[in-house]
């Protein structure tokens, strides 16, 4: 007899951060590419940097608990990679991309305050407080990025 094993409320909230910040990092990374401006360039660049430590974070911490970390799927991905390239290529201006990185983060942050909610109403703040950490630093820091994006406008 196979049994499912549901993931714990930890590893679900985990994998909503993996997946979100190697979503940003992956977007800001195609977006750099479509840029001339040197200063947003290396602001981008600082911002992927973290990107990429946040989801080496909830990776590790994944591993940890014997999951696998897994990525958005590859249409969603895809997806992302074709909105991008058509937005930039209709305006790759500065403010144009500021204004993509804005409504990006604002989408990662208002998915991952969804996937907490669920986490607390599950009655999981016990088992989620190691993830709520990390999540609530991702949401600083996406909130950081849109602020930073501002002077670009």
């Amino acid at each position: 007899m196979c049994s499912i094993i549901a993931p714990s409320l930890a590893s679900t909230l985990l994998q909503a951060i993996y997946k979100n910040v190697k979503m940003g990092a992956d977007s800001t990374v195609d977006m750099i590419k479509r840029l001339s401006d040197g200063d947003l360039k290396a602001e981008l660049g600082r911002q992927v940097a973290q990107y990429e430590a946040l989801a080496h974070e909830a990776k590790t911490a994944l591993l940890d608990m014997g999951e696998t970390p897994r990525e958005e799927g590859l249409m969603t991905r895809m997806s992302a990679k074709a909105g991008v390239m058509m937005n930039t290529m209709i305006d790759s201006t500065p403010s144009h991309i500021a204004q993509m990185v804005i409504e990006g983060c604002a989408m990662g942050t208002s998915d991952l305050i969804k996937k907490i909610n669920e986490c607390e109403r599950q009655g999981g703040e016990q088992d989620c407080e190691k993830a709520r950490k990390l999540a609530d630093r991702a949401i600083a820091f996406e909130e950081d990025c849109a602020e930073k994006m501002k002077a670009y406008l």
